[in-house]
């Protein structure tokens, strides 16, 4: 009985022992508890009343900076990524506002980068999504006084049948460099008298003539004729007076008075397929003789594309140009 209750008194005065210890822990624990939250207290309010220098600065100002954010224009920017406008939408609510309200983060766009597109109608919805950031592409029709590169492809065939259907651009002074792309090129008004290079595809000679006679400072063009069923138009002097380079691409048909009347004083690059110098059952090198005749150009280099004859006959033909290059079936023949 004494044993039992002298071990009672020792295991009370101990857990009593322990009981102290532990609530002086506790109340140190409080203590820097305390410590740790008014610290922390100090250093939230320090930072609520930090303001980030770009914050500080005008909206304008901002997005001026932001348009520092992308490639020199024409070049656009990449659809997604850290190199995108569209991750300046997400940073905060600020940025996301400027960006929105900056239509010159959005003046350029390239849709040919189609590796993270599911298919067209994601293309479709992302084009429609930058135009309307950029204040409406539909703005073409208005003033573009910066405008220098215009390449259009029309994908709509029903936007463009009616024959009304005309897209008017207008007040574009330096705008010198054109592709256009679709049979309906002439629904597009454009001040072709001050271009330098132009790019026309899939595009009926009777058509390209009518350009290329408004042209007068023309120095590069790149052809993809089609031949037209109706009427042909009238070729008779057809010329376009700086012209450098010439390119008619392979798959180019071509009537028989568009070449035989074209007239290109100042060029010195010429390719084109040789079936657009057989026309008419006539010989290629006689035919080619005859439009450089005719131009009194002096050809610095000349490539005839699906060609029958040797270069050795070109280059025997045409001793004053220096570099001529002659593609059988798609395999270069050179001396």
């Amino acid at each position: 009985m004494l044993n039992s209750l002298e071990a009672d008194r020792a295991f009370l005065a101990q857990t009593e022992a322990q009981i102290l210890e532990l609530e002086a822990r506790v109340s140190a624990l409080e203590r820097s508890l305390t410590v740790l939250r008014k610290t922390r207290r100090a250093a939230l309010e320090r930072l609520n009343s930090y303001t980030y220098p770009l914050s500080t600065l005008p909206n304008e100002l901002i997005g001026e900076i932001f348009l520092c954010f992308l490639p020199p224009y024409p070049q656009p920017p990449p659809l997604v990524g850290r190199l995108s406008p569209m991750c300046l939408t997400q940073v905060c609510s600020q940025w996301r506002d400027i960006s929105l309200t900056t239509p010159s983060l959005w003046r350029a766009i390239d849709l040919t980068e189609r590796d993270w597109l599911p298919g067209a109608e994601a293309a479709v919805s992302l084009a429609d999504l930058w135009m309307q950031r950029s204040g409406e592409l539909r703005m073409l029709q208005g003033p573009l006084p910066m405008l220098r590169s215009l390449s259009i492809r029309f994908v709509s065939s029903s936007a463009m049948s009616r024959s009304d259907a005309v897209v008017p651009l207008q007040n574009l002074p330096l705008l010198s460099t054109v592709v256009l792309d679709d049979l309906r090129i002439p629904h597009v008004a454009l001040p072709w008298s001050q271009m330098t290079s132009i790019t026309l595809m899939c595009i009926y000679s009777t058509h390209c003539a009518s350009i290329l006679r408004q042209t007068p400072h023309l120095v590069h063009c790149t052809l993809q004729l089609w031949v037209s069923h109706e009427p042909q138009g009238d070729f008779v002097d057809l010329a376009v007076p700086r012209l450098e380079a010439l390119i008619f691409k392979a798959d180019s048909r071509v009537d028989v008075d568009f070449f035989r009347c074209l007239v290109t004083p100042a060029l010195l690059r010429l390719e084109l397929p040789e079936g657009f110098l057989a026309i008419s059952a006539c010989d290629p090198i006689e035919s080619l003789a005859t439009f450089i005749s005719r131009s009194a150009c002096h050809l610095r280099e000349l490539q005839i594309t699906d060609s029958y004859s040797s270069e050795g006959a070109y280059r025997h033909a045409f001793p004053s140009i220096a570099t001529i290059v002659v593609d059988k079936d798609g395999d270069y023949d050179s001396d």
